[in-house]
């Protein structure tokens, strides 16, 4: 006869005491504190490949845009010509308002808007096509909506125009806009957050003169007035910027024109060639990208309210949040199609030439 064997049982163990819960807790929290470094380092990289190649897919249909119409889109544009003067032009585009459809100070329809067909927003583009009456309309009029919905067409967000690594508000939030989203979404009964924002701008010009008081001699690719042809650039395509990169919170609307635009020369430093040569004369560790608002310097902005005609200043022009081998880094496109991040310690002449295309060829200071 077999006999089973039994042990002593122990006290019936209940669940972790405190002290086991607290071991635990302490060695998780180390091994989540060791990996965080190797996280971030993994997300910085990967979130600014992920941001070059959104630039570079919005590079690839201006350029065949450009290949279809033969030149590169103006920063703004409005079918309207001002009933008392058929020879007038609108605002300059320092003289917009955000959102405004008064014809003095009347917001224009932003160079993205063309370029909608060409990086497969073409429904958008047509929709839109339509509801402006071929743009004949204000950008901000009511009428402009997607027909089945009711919603604004400024409220459209479009992916291809964020950048992962930006951690701007979902929406724009310039008081303009803002006032704009609760007249419209208060007299349609409609649950509407705001106006779509985007990260990429055109570079207009080298410094704001060109673009309030002389916009015909604006010496970007992209320019308020006037037309501007591959053949025109004859600094060579390879080396001129067309776009940049910005983290700009408020004034970011990728439908409006007057959001959409830069300088090279924060309008905060300079606002003319002069000034500008004037100030690296004294120095050369002048900042002009990534130049806003820090710890330092709270209160700084690239755009002054005194500059422009909006409620509120222009925090950042030029601008990112990617950091590369511990340098801070902001993506450009140039007018040949490459895209490539610009170190923010970028000496400003070498910086500035490279947004002006009437530079001769490889005048590039050293």
């Amino acid at each position: 006869m077999n006999r089973v064997i039994q042990f002593p049982k122990g006290p019936p163990r209940g669940g972790l005491t405190r002290v086991e819960l607290l071991v635990i807790v302490l060695v998780v929290g180390g091994l989540v504190a060791l990996m965080l470094p190797v996280i971030n380092q993994t997300r910085g990289p990967s979130r600014r490949t992920s941001c070059q190649n959104t630039l570079q897919q919005l590079t690839i249909g201006m350029l065949n845009y450009v290949d279809t119409h033969k030149s590169f889109p103006n920063v703004g544009f409005d079918a309207v010509i001002d009933p008392q003067n058929s020879g007038s032009t609108l605002p300059p585009l320092t003289k917009q308002v955000a959102a405004s459809t008064e014809m003095a100070t009347r917001a224009r329809y932003s160079w993205l808007v063309k370029v909608l067909p060409y990086i497969e927003e073409a429904d958008i583009a047509s929709q839109l096509v339509a509801s402006s009456k071929k743009f004949s309309i204000p950008a901000f009029d009511p009428a402009n909506v997607i027909p089945d919905t009711q919603q604004p067409i400024a409220t459209f967000n479009i992916s291809t125009l964020r950048c992962p690594s930006d951690d701007m508000l979902p929406y724009a939030s310039a008081p303009e806009y803002e006032q704009f989203i609760a007249k419209v979404a208060g007299s349609q009964n409609m649950g509407i957050i705001g106006i779509a924002p985007s990260n990429y701008v055109a570079m207009s010009a080298t410094e704001l003169d060109l673009i309030a008081e002389y916009a015909e001699r604006a010496n970007g690719v992209i320019i308020p007035v006037g037309t501007v042809t591959v053949a025109d650039i004859t600094r060579g395509t390879g080396q001129t910027i067309m776009l940049a990169e910005t983290k700009e919170p408020a004034y970011s609307s990728w439908y409006d024109a007057g959001s959409g635009w830069i300088v090279a020369v924060p309008p905060s430093v300079a606002k003319t060639e002069a000034e500008f040569l004037a100030l690296v004369e004294k120095s050369k560790n002048i900042q002009l990208l990534n130049y806003g608002p820090d710890d330092e310097h709270p209160d700084r902005v690239y755009l002054a309210k005194a500059d422009w005609s909006n409620q509120a200043p222009r925090r950042w022009g030029a601008s990112s949040e990617h950091v590369k081998d511990g340098v801070g880094v902001v993506m450009h496109a140039f007018a040949n199609g490459k895209v490539e991040p610009l170190n923010d310690d970028i000496d400003p002449r070498v910086y500035r030439a490279l947004i002006d295309r009437n530079a001769p060829p490889g005048d590039t200071p050293k």
